[in-house]
């Protein structure tokens, strides 16, 4: 069996990490690939007074590497998903931020500098 398709997600909700295990367990089974782009989708934005919350900041940052650099990308996202959901950290604090892009071999730096601007442009 082969599944081919993309997946919408956020930070906000618990159910991505959901979807990102049983598609793991899935592409483990005997006879199943999966081939599954993930795809940052912006729920809200800036709040009010315009300060950009910390899981939107990582949004941003999954739209850079998915443009900037897209043989990594997947390696950054699962990095990112695995920090957020399995050990609890906020995918959005440079820190976390900086670990992902190093497991997926791309400057951090670079990353947090575009996150927010043109980052969450990207996301629109």
């Amino acid at each position: 069996m082969h599944f081919t398709g993309q997946v919408f997600f956020d930070f906000n909700t618990y159910d991505v990490w959901r979807v990102y295990t049983v598609l793991l367990r899935a592409s483990q089974a005997n006879g199943v690939t999966v081939g599954v782009e993930w795809r940052p989708f912006l729920v809200d934005g800036p709040d009010d007074d315009g300060d950009v919350p910390r899981r939107v900041i990582a949004l941003g940052a999954c739209e850079v590497v998915r443009t900037d650099h897209p043989a990594e990308y997947d390696k950054f996202v699962q990095a990112l998903l695995t920090m957020a959901y399995q050990e609890k950290d906020d995918p959005g604090s440079k820190k976390i931020l900086a670990v992902a892009a190093h497991v997926a071999g791309i400057d951090g730096n670079a990353v947090i500098a575009r996150a927010v601007d043109p980052g969450l442009a990207m996301l629109r």
